[in-house]
């Protein structure tokens, strides 16, 4: 969705070399730096009628997933970068984790997955992760103490009610005023799913990095 809104998007994620690798490589219109999977999870689903029946799921097995030098060096290279793995052992990667610590970051965390990186400019938990993430119940203890390390929280589904009453709406929090202020006129708009997105707002992103230097 990012790169048919014009942004310039590369997508950073480890595919196997098999079958279904490979078709998913044929499916990937942007430019991307792929890294190796022993396999990579399939979910089929059985419908009639238009209406889900069963799925039936293969794939995904436990070994962590090999990053490359050229995988940190894209990354590394971004303008902002959108990290997210469902849990499939890409971000615990602690090569992947230290350069992720030095450029933007919007974290989408999983239950399966690590905890974000700290510094993280977006973190976007639901409840359950943040409890996961913060050790307490409580929604305001839990965006207490996931601010000291990430800049912004939005924790979905709280629970919380809103000023009309409504239950489980979306809490941006921040850290602090001035943080606040960036957030919102930051001029990025541009998130990825599994890979990494790069934009600035008032110019086009570089495209070609060596070893983290960015040409802009």
């Amino acid at each position: 969705m990012a790169a048919r809104d014009g942004v310039d998007v590369t997508l950073v994620s480890a595919l196997s070399e098999d079958e279904t690798g490979e078709r998913l490589r044929s499916l990937v219109d942007v430019p991307r730096v792929f890294g190796r999977a022993a396999s990579v999870p399939v979910k089929t689903r059985l419908r009639c009628d238009g209406t889900s029946l069963a799925r039936v799921d293969r794939g995904g097995g436990s070994e962590a997933p090999q990053v490359t030098d050229d995988m940190l060096d894209v990354v590394l290279s971004a303008d902002f970068v959108l990290a997210s793995d469902y849990g499939r052992g890409l971000l615990r990667d602690e090569r992947l984790r230290a350069v992720l610590t030095r450029v933007p970051v919007v974290w989408d965390p999983h239950p399966r997955g690590p905890a974000p990186v700290p510094g993280v400019r977006l973190a976007t938990p639901n409840l359950s992760e943040a409890t996961a993430f913060s050790g307490t119940a409580d929604p305001d203890e839990a965006a207490a103490k996931l601010l000291s390390d990430w800049q912004v929280v939005v924790l979905a589904g709280a629970g919380r009610g809103g000023d009309d009453g409504r239950k489980g709406r979306i809490a941006p929090l921040w850290r602090d005023a001035g943080r606040r202020s960036r957030a919102r006129c930051s001029g990025s708009r541009s998130v990825w799913s599994g890979g990494q997105v790069r934009r600035d707002g008032r110019r086009p992103a570089g495209r070609g990095c060596r070893s983290g230097r960015r040409r802009c």
